[in-house]
């Protein structure tokens, strides 16, 4: 039990860290796009955005799948599907002074938010807790109930 518990916090953790650096590659990215459109291939080839982009990218991916390998879709997933965002917007409202909408669009977002972290977390509550073997179905009860369904009879 104790090693089940401690591959699902692995994968937790490294889903956090792959949504981390998937959130700082998607300000990376964007602020590469605005040296393009301002100074063009010259500006994007001198800044520090695009060589940072070059590392932090394939990071992200290795993060990804390590956090896969290590435990279930279900203990990962919550982690980058949380934090990419919430990174991104930080990083691109803290670093690159992007501005935030308010009003009614900010309230919006809010819920929006709200709405992807309880999906999220009731995700990593059914890891928690997952169905017994005596409450699933046996897989060769589908077999056979296809094959009755299917199987050519007198017409």
């Amino acid at each position: 039990m104790l090693g089940w518990r401690w591959h699902r916090w692995r994968a937790a953790l490294l889903g956090l860290g792959s949504g981390a650096t998937f959130g700082l590659m998607s300000a990376l990215i964007a602020g590469v796009g605005a040296l393009w459109r301002h100074g063009g291939l010259d500006m994007v080839l001198t800044s520090w955005q695009t060589y940072a982009a070059v590392v932090v990218g394939p990071t992200s991916f290795f993060l990804l799948q390590k956090a896969l390998q290590a435990g279930s879709l279900v203990a990962s997933q919550p982690g980058f599907t949380l934090v990419n965002p919430l990174a991104s917007v930080l990083w691109g409202v803290l670093v690159f002074g992007e501005d935030v909408r308010d009003g009614a669009w900010l309230a919006l977002a809010g819920v929006a938010a709200v709405v992807v972290a309880a999906a999220a977390l009731l995700l990593l509550r059914h890891a928690e807790h997952p169905q017994r073997p005596s409450e699933s179905r046996r897989p060769s009860q589908d077999v056979e109930e296809s094959s009755e369904r299917c199987a050519p009879g007198p017409r």
